[in-house]
């Protein structure tokens, strides 16, 4: 058995500073069948990042990390049996209150069992939760628990056809390593354990405004190599400070509006307007940190009206004032939909690519 933080099932990592800001309660929910391996890299993951530099200078920031399983007991490998994970029962009479909820992945044997006590608790717990991330096959979890209806999803690639079966009401996609739709995270099989993790500290050490992680190497989702949101957002990049329509790009792209918002939505996960939008403020935020111009200015030339206006859709979509974001070089809570495609640290490879080219 292991020792030390995964002997509890829980990382506590307080730095002697009096805290200046609460814990971060992380719980991972097991389930019969689940990969004991992912649950136990997580927990390597989270504690190691916790104790690295960058956060233990956040006044007292840290992150607390416990297992839930239906049963309360250790979860064990069936590989290795000598490996096991201590974890905590399910209170379903006290709805548990965390920041992040992850659900572990297993595999689809694992899927076919109904597990009623689990899925009532993730309904009481889903609304007390700030986000909630399933890792795979985690995604089926929520799904029964009909907290899925309409949003955007994605799962490893062997199970989409399955979960698209099941849970009609869903929208599964097959590309993109992360989809984000309001506070559901899901994963495919190209998002490790470990790279989640990354982006939750990532998030964490925003949310406290202390200095910026080092870069994690995550990248958001990016659109697909000449599909259709690489290629408006290259007309685009050229006409920001212009007055922009869907219909205008539908006839860039030689087809319709409605079809292009379904190809949009396939490509990346956005409307047109949406697409638009995002690109404007990652551009307004390079702008801010690239120059000294007015915030009334950079507003204008991206298209984001005047320096009142940025400033709205600075902070709907990236959570904290422009001016702020200047002096801090960080971002709050991102929205969902610049959430799909930009991190608000850096900009990513692809749209490098397209400013250079234009």
């Amino acid at each position: 058995m292991f020792s030390g933080p995964l002997e509890s099932g829980a990382i506590r990592t307080v730095v002697p500073q009096a805290p200046a800001h609460p814990a971060r309660d992380i719980a991972i929910l097991s389930y019969p069948g689940c990969y004991v391996g992912d649950v136990i890299k997580l927990l390597e993951t989270l504690h190691a990042l916790d104790q690295a530099p960058c956060c233990q200078l956040r006044q007292g920031a840290r992150l607390s990390t416990r297992v839930y399983s239906l049963d309360g007991r250790p979860l064990r490998s069936p590989g290795m049996p000598w490996v096991s994970v201590q974890t905590h029962a399910l209170d379903l009479a006290q709805p548990l209150g965390v920041d992040t909820l992850i659900i572990a992945h297993g595999p689809a044997q694992a899927l076919t069992a109904e597990h009623p006590p689990l899925v009532h608790w993730l309904r009481q717990v889903q609304p007390r939760a700030r986000r909630v991330v399933a890792l795979g096959a985690g995604v089926f979890w929520l799904a029964a628990a009909q907290l899925l209806r309409g949003r955007q999803v994605t799962t490893h690639s062997a199970l989409t056809t399955l979960l698209a079966v099941r849970f009609p009401e869903t929208h599964v996609h097959e590309s993109g390593r992360l989809r984000i739709d309001g506070p559901f995270y899901t994963t495919s099989e190209r998002m490790s354990a470990s790279d989640m993790a990354l982006l939750l500290l990532r998030d964490h050490c925003a949310a406290v405004r202390g200095q910026p992680c080092p870069p994690t190497g995550l990248s958001h989702t990016a659109p697909r190599p000449n599909g259709p949101a690489l290629r408006l957002c290259r007309w685009w990049l050229q006409r920001l400070d212009q007055t922009l329509t869907v219909g205008q790009a539908a006839a860039y792209l030689h087809t319709s509006e409605r079809s292009l918002r379904r190809l949009l939505r396939q490509d990346c996960g956005c409307s047109p307007h949406g697409l638009l939008l995002v690109l404007r403020v990652e551009m307004a935020r390079q702008a801010l940190l690239a120059s000294d111009l007015p915030v009334d200015k950079i507003g204008r030339r991206g298209g984001l009206g005047d320096g009142q206006q940025l400033a709205r859709t600075f902070r709907r979509y990236l959570g904290v004032a422009p001016g702020d974001y200047r002096r801090t070089r960080l971002p709050g809570r991102l929205h969902a939909d610049y959430g799909r495609l930009f991190d608000g640290l850096r900009q990513p490879g692809w749209l490098a690519q397209l400013a250079a080219a234009s």
